[in-house]
């Protein structure tokens, strides 16, 4: 039984270096095409002159620009309190509605 395992072993070990010297070469060759394709791929494309931004557009704000509002340096408290939403009152009701509808869903299954 030893003697079985043995020359199994050594056919499968066998097998396998012959399959390993005939593939790699060409495994080698093909990688190395890959590279050099792939090389001169990178080498065609110019990816700074695609994305040249005008020299015109190159400060944030032209005075040709017009504001849709007058832009203020320090806002004042009532100004403030026009558009503030606490942030702990937003999620309060967030999770006021997702409960009222998980609620609402298991009261449902049971009518």
């Amino acid at each position: 039984m030893k003697m079985y395992f043995i020359i199994v072993g050594l056919v499968a070990a066998i097998a396998v270096s012959i399959t390993v010297i005939i593939m790699l070469p060409g495994y080698l060759t093909q990688k190395r095409a890959d590279k050099v394709s792939v090389q001169k791929k990178i080498k065609k494309i110019d990816l700074l002159s695609a994305y040249k931004i005008p020299e015109e557009y190159s400060t944030l704000i032209h005075e040709q620009w017009k504001h849709f509002y007058v832009p203020v340096k320090k806002w004042k408290d009532e100004d403030i309190a026009k558009y503030w939403i606490d942030p702990n009152v937003m999620a309060l009701q967030f999770l006021e509605k997702k409960n009222n509808t998980l609620v609402e869903n298991i009261l449902n299954k049971y009518d």
